[in-house]
């Protein structure tokens, strides 16, 4: 009966790994307002909502999937970078380096505590 306890405790501690990654996992993708609407990521009547995100109708793969706790900074390789989702002003800088805009996450908690989800527009 140690060995069945053991591997209880094995697999509750897996839940919880699993559940602590769910927790602290966000999706982010960044492409011109063109690229955004091929993948549903824009609709033509704007910016979607979080209700929409939950319908399914974006491509979920287009999205780089992330763990906020270890993500502080997102390069976007663009001159011009423009945040379509909502995230806290204070919890963010959009920062040139080497020539392009960076993403810089000041507070990750507060960062995502709107959405999990992060598009940004380039050009």
């Amino acid at each position: 009966s140690n060995n069945l306890l053991t591997k209880d405790n094995q697999k509750k501690a897996e839940t919880i790994k699993r559940q602590e990654e769910l927790m602290n996992t966000a999706w982010y993708v960044f492409g011109s307002r063109r690229e955004l609407k091929s993948q549903q990521i824009l609709t033509s009547n704007g910016i979607f909502s979080s209700a929409r995100i939950l319908q399914n109708d974006f491509n979920k793969d287009y999205f780089v999937k992330i763990d906020i706790r270890t993500t502080t900074s997102i390069p976007l390789y663009s001159k011009r970078a423009k945040v379509l989702t909502n995230h806290p002003m204070k919890s963010y800088t959009i920062a040139t380096e080497n020539g392009t805009k960076v993403i810089q996450i000041k507070n990750y908690v507060e960062f995502w505590s709107v959405s999990r989800y992060l598009v940004v527009q380039v050009d």
